[in-house]
């Protein structure tokens, strides 16, 4: 039994303050694990949504992000389920609108 490395990642190319959208992945060793929850958080005043996701074919999951202030960061962060053989773990990427 090895060492697991359990992975999530966040991008997402946000543009003149208009929604976006997030995309994510969530790896266990460099392989995509589809079927597992992740809880998507969001600083406010934004808002993400859905802010529950599954992660579909490859780990891959996506959600719209809408940040109406220009100039505030705001912070996203992704939280995985914990299931049987797999931990939680928690990724956070913090994106800032201008016009």
């Amino acid at each position: 039994m090895g060492v697991k490395l359990i992975q999530i990642g966040l991008s997402g190319a946000q543009v003149d303050c208009q929604p976006f959208t997030l995309q994510g992945f969530l790896t266990v060793n460099g392989v995509g694990v589809p079927g597992i929850p992740i809880t998507l958080t969001i600083t406010a005043p934004a808002t993400v949504s859905p802010t529950l996701v599954t992660t579909g074919a490859g780990g891959t999951f996506s959600a719209t992000v809408t940040t109406p202030v220009p100039g505030q960061p705001v912070t996203i962060t992704a939280t995985s389920t914990a299931v049987p053989g797999l931990p939680s773990v928690s990724e956070s990427a913090t994106f800032t609108c201008t016009l």
